[in-house]
C-alpha cells in the first residue's frame, strides 16, 4: 500500500515535470516563430529595396532592359512581402505589420 502511494507520487511528479518542460518548449517555439515571421517579411523588404537601387543604377546608365527587369523583380518581392505580412498578421494577433510603400 505504501509502495503504491510513493510510486503514484513519483509518477505524478515526473509527469508534471514533463508537462512543464513541454510548456516551456512551446513558449520558446512561439517566441522564435514570431521573430522568424518578422525576419521573413524584412527579408522580402530588403530584396525589394536592393532591386530598387539596382533599377536606379540601371536607369542612370540608360539601360532600359535592365530597368524593366529590375522593376519586375521589385514587384515580385513587394507582392511576396505584402502577402506574407498579411498572412502573418492573420495567424498571429501579436504580430505587428510592417509599412510597405
Amino acid at each position: 500500500m505504501v509502495y503504491t502511494i510513493i510510486t503514484s507520487r513519483v509518477v505524478h511528479w515526473v509527469n508534471s515535470l514533463c508537462v512543464r518542460a513541454r510548456y516551456h518548449r512551446w513558449r520558446e517555439e512561439f517566441n522564435i516563430t514570431s521573430h522568424e515571421m518578422e525576419w521573413m517579411t524584412r527579408y522580402f523588404m530588403h530584396h525589394m529595396r536592393k532591386w530598387s537601387a539596382w533599377s536606379d543604377l540601371a536607369a542612370a546608365g540608360g539601360k532600359t532592359g535592365h530597368v524593366c527587369y529590375a522593376e519586375a523583380q521589385i514587384d515580385i518581392w513587394k507582392r511576396l512581402g505584402k502577402d506574407v505580412d498579411k498572412r502573418f498578421a492573420k495567424a498571429n494577433s501579436q504580430y505587428t505589420q510592417l509599412m510597405w510603400v
